[in-house]
């Protein structure tokens, strides 16, 4: 049953002034202990590290780990090759997005090659070459890396020496992230099939054929997220589809976009939490779903939203133009923040601290190919949405961060990898 936001009951003045006083007390006891008492002590399963597309299997793009600011220093690299300067369109745009696994930052590239790179000087480590471009994030374990091409094929690397160990080929372009659980890898491809695979030999197990009428998208770029035995895909006909991971067996299915999306690049890829299940449907609110069933828990339908991350008190989410903090219980609006450095593109929690990556576009005299454009990197305290960082990117990003040991890594759409945070 469908839960909305109520109305606030009707309280005298006295009985009014008193609730208030007493929550004012506690909102001030609790920031005279060192600021707002969100909660960061889950379970970091990377152990610090961000292993794949929005930080864990779970997509919750949130790690406790502390986050010192502001960063102190930074580098770039070049991912891409020097013709791609001169390449224009979306088909030209990087828009993977980099993982952190101990010490190391890997990126696949347009330019058919995938890199490792030293996550505090940016020397490569080594490189490997697929045999066509890397648009997807990778994803790293202890001893695999593995990321998939725009020909369909995934790889499976060794993680210290990127010496190839495995491929499979699937029938379509893959764009988003493999997910691994236990000695399995669970793959979602443009051919509209999920793929088992073991993650040893990447000998297929088995393989969910999503048989739709229709598209809404060309490419939603959506990455399964995996918990408990279940794997939570979205495809691009704009159903989700819970499956059982095991055997692959379809546990349910629920249509979240309809022909008309309020915004194609909104997040996507579905994010579990506490068992309940997250996703931004085709009007940009934020539905929490039984995970066991797909039934609609309660909608976030306050805003438009085209990010959001969920910890155990709150929801903080963008409908690009502001930073929107949202109670879970009471529910309700907390705060809004209008950000000043374009249009937010996507963001991810790290230690008490939200940061947005964003897009600002400045044109001279609204001459168009005058256009400057460029990205920003913000952090946001979660407290009271306070901005306490920012630093201008040379171009617009159309990915996620990575955050891990101090350092945030993003990479722009021109294919230059910046990171700030050396040590």
């Amino acid at each position: 049953m469908r839960k909305t936001f109520l109305k606030k009951p009707v309280y005298s003045k006295i009985a009014r002034g008193i609730v208030y006083g007493v929550l004012g007390l506690c909102l001030a006891a609790g920031w005279a202990r060192g600021g707002w008492a969100e909660d960061t002590s889950f379970q970091d399963t990377m152990d610090g590290s961000w292993g794949t597309h929005l930080h864990d299997m779970e997509r919750r793009n949130y790690t406790p780990s502390a986050l010192t600011l502001p960063p102190k220093g930074s580098w770039r690299r070049r991912v891409s090759s020097f013709f791609s300067f001169f390449k224009k369109g979306s088909s030209a745009e990087f828009v993977t997005s980099p993982a952190i696994y101990k010490g190391v930052v890997y990126v696949g590239s347009k330019n058919n090659r995938f890199y490792a790179l030293d996550l505090d000087r940016g020397k490569l480590l080594w490189e490997f070459k697929p045999e066509a471009g890397v648009d997807g994030p990778a994803t790293v374990t202890e001893d695999k890396v593995l990321f998939g091409s725009i020909e369909g094929v995934l790889y499976c690397l060794q993680r210290d020496t990127g010496k190839e160990l495995w491929r499979f080929s699937t029938r379509g372009e893959i764009t988003a992230a493999p997910a691994v659980e236990g000695d399995r890898v669970y793959l979602i491809s443009a051919d509209n099939r999920v793929y088992a695979l073991s993650i040893d030999s990447g000998e297929r197990l088995w393989t969910y054929v999503n048989r739709s009428p229709q598209y809404v998208s060309a490419r939603l770029d959506a990455s399964p997220a995996v918990s408990e035995g279940k794997i939570f895909s979205m495809f691009n006909d704009g159903w989700l589809v819970s499956l059982e991971a095991v055997s692959g067996k379809e546990l349910w299915k629920k249509r979240i976009l309809g022909e008309g999306i309020l915004s194609p690049r909104a997040r996507r890829t579905p994010l579990i939490f506490d068992g309940l299940l997250y996703v931004i449907d085709g009007a940009g609110y934020i539905r929490a779903l039984d995970s066991a069933d797909g039934a609609e828990v309660i909608a976030y339908d306050m805003a438009r939203a085209t990010d959001f991350i969920v910890t155990k008190k709150r929801i903080y989410s963008t409908d690009g133009e502001r930073l929107i903090a949202i109670s879970r219980s009471p529910q309700g609006v907390l705060w809004t923040v209008d950000l000043g450095h374009g249009e937010a593109y996507s963001m991810a929690f790290a230690g008490g601290h939200v940061v947005i990556i964003s897009n600002l576009k400045k044109a001279f005299l609204d001459i168009p190919f005058l256009e400057e454009k460029s990205g920003f990197v913000t952090v946001y305290t979660a407290e009271r949405g306070k901005e306490v960082w920012g630093e201008r990117i040379r171009e617009t990003v159309h990915s996620s961060a990575a955050i891990s040991e101090d350092h945030i890594a993003v990479v722009t759409t021109d294919g230059m990898l910046s990171v700030f945070g050396t040590k």
